[in-house]
């Protein structure tokens, strides 16, 4: 992030928070600490802030969620799975375990040809290494 980003950041938190207002040395030090960090994942992470606490933001929030973002697939792959956010509450825990179950069930469908929930248990069908270890070899 350069400076121009960061002070567009730090504006932006100003809204938000009265407590922050922001000068060279805070457009530096943020600069600095969210170096490589995109303004627009940054801005997400003030909002995402601001709707759950009323503590004041600091670099170390928006870090955390940028990799938060940096490790969520944006197409549904599932081999980028990670697990829920250390924040998440446990109905949130919940819903994200049925969610990547599903994309799983998904993808081995996808994978098998299949749209259903029928199975296609020939070891000939599946693939090699799938059928090795199914044949316990």
């Amino acid at each position: 992030m350069n400076a121009r980003d960061a002070n567009r950041l730090l504006t932006a938190i100003s809204v938000a928070d009265y407590r922050v207002n922001p000068g060279d040395l805070d457009v530096a030090f943020w600069a600095e600490e969210l170096g490589d960090i995109d303004l627009v994942v940054a801005l997400d992470a003030v909002k995402r802030h601001y709707r759950e606490s009323v503590d004041r933001i600091m670099p170390a929030h928006v870090i955390a969620f940028a990799r938060s973002r940096r490790r969520k697939p944006d197409d549904g792959h599932v081999g980028a799975l990670t697990g829920p956010p250390s924040w998440a509450r446990p109905e949130e825990m919940q819903a994200f375990v049925s969610q990547r179950a599903a994309l799983c069930r998904q993808a081995i469908r996808a994978r098998r040809g299949t749209t259903t929930g029928e199975r296609k248990d020939d070891a000939d069908e599946r693939e090699p290494e799938v059928a090795a270890v199914a044949a316990g070899d």
